[in-house]
C-alpha cells in the first residue's frame, strides 16, 4: 500500500529532538517502501559537518536518556538510513553562507543541491515534515 509513495523531510535544525525525530520518521518510512528525502538546511546543515558528526550528541542529556531507555542512537539510525538507501541531501545555501565545503561534510550524503532541487522531490511528495 505504501510502495510508490514518496516522503520529504526538511531537517532545519541541529538539535537532538529534531534530528532524532527526522531520522526515527525517515527509517521508519523506508521499511514501509516509501521512497524518502531528508533535507538538512540552515543549522540541521551542520550536523553533517565531519568534525560535529564524530561527537555527535555524546554529551547531550536527551541522547544519554534515549540510549538507556534502548532507544538507537543518532549515528546507527544514519547508517540505517545509508544502508536502506534513504536520500540524505544537505542544502547548498546554508552550506555557501556559513563557508561549508563538499569536503568539510561527511561522505555519506548526496550531492548538496538548492532550495529548487528539493522542492522538486516534495511536490510529487505524498507527505512531507518540517522539522
Amino acid at each position: 500500500m505504501t510502495e510508490g509513495k514518496i516522503m520529504t523531510i526538511v531537517c532545519s535544525q541541529g538539535n537532538f529532538s529534531k534530528v532524532f525525530a527526522a531520522l526515527v520518521l525517515a527509517t521508519t518510512a523506508k521499511a514501509m517502501d516509501v521512497d524518502v528525502y531528508v533535507y538538512f538546511t540552515f543549522d540541521g546543515i551542520d550536523i553533517l559537518k565531519k568534525d560535529v558528526y564524530d561527537s555527535l550528541f555524546e554529551d547531550d542529556p536527551k541522547a544519554n536518556a534515549m540510549k538507556e531507555k534502548g532507544a538507537p542512537d543518532i549515528k546507527d539510525l544514519f547508517n540505517i538510513a545509508v544502508e536502506t538507501g534513504i536520500h540524505l541531501v544537505p542544502c547548498q545555501l546554508p552550506m555557501d553562507i556559513k563557508g561549508i565545503e563538499k569536503e568539510d561534510i561527511v561522505d555519506f550524503v548526496e550531492e548538496p543541491t538548492g532550495a529548487s532541487g528539493f522542492l522538486d522531490k516534495s511536490l510529487d511528495a505524498d507527505l512531507s515534515y518540517f522539522l
